[in-house]
């Protein structure tokens, strides 16, 4: 519960890119339909097979290259977007030790305080 509660702090106070994290859950995300479109690669080759079976056979062949092609690139992909958060991470904090200071400290989100006003 802790974890979940300092997401959302960090989310809420801008103290810390959550870009990265995003990113990661995105990767997954697209391995998942990568995995969906190689499944229906493979029903669409037994499917040809039944008229052409040369033709099936190629694409069950070409499926799993195809999908290795796929996953490297989306890895690929992923990893250029980390390494825009990363880099931007590192660039303030190279700014901020040239200039001699500290980083401002973290905005603290705004609170709204409970209401005991019942409304009638």
């Amino acid at each position: 519960m802790d974890q979940v509660k300092s997401f959302f702090m960090r989310f809420l106070s801008f103290e810390k890119l959550i870009g990265g994290m995003l990113i990661r859950v995105l990767y997954y995300v697209g391995l998942a339909i990568i995995g969906i479109i190689f499944l229906w690669m493979l029903m669409m080759a037994v499917n040809t097979m039944t008229y052409n079976f040369a033709a099936g056979l190629g694409i069950f062949i070409g499926a799993p290259i195809a999908v290795a092609i796929y996953v490297l690139f989306w890895r690929f992909i992923c990893e250029l977007y980390i390494l825009l958060f990363r880099m931007s991470e590192q660039l303030n904090e190279i700014k901020f030790a040239i200039k001699g200071e500290e980083p401002p400290p973290p905005v603290e989100p705004a609170v709204v305080p409970p209401t005991t006003d019942t409304g009638v």
